[in-house]
């Protein structure tokens, strides 16, 4: 193998593992966000556990609903009429 050869594949070498090594250290050390992802899993496991309840409980859904379709309607027309 020639020197330029040889100092082209040992530069090569040694860039491609400083950026991987960069981006190991980065997203290893990079806590930017975990709080958001956290907060996320919880929501999605209260909103599962409120799926699962208003699916075992009768009757529940159409209450929610009703209530729901009240509260809007109420303000819709609240805003309407000022």
């Amino acid at each position: 193998m020639s020197d330029f050869l040889l100092h082209t594949a040992v530069r090569m070498r040694i860039t491609v593992t400083g950026i991987v090594e960069g981006l190991a250290d980065r997203i290893a050390s990079d806590e930017r966000g975990q709080d958001t992802i956290e907060y996320l899993g919880v929501l999605l496991v209260v909103a599962a556990l409120i799926g699962v309840v208003v699916g075992l409980v009768p009757g529940l859904k159409s209450t929610i609903t009703d209530g729901a379709k009240s509260v809007i309607s109420g303000v819709f027309s609240a805003g309407s009429n000022g």
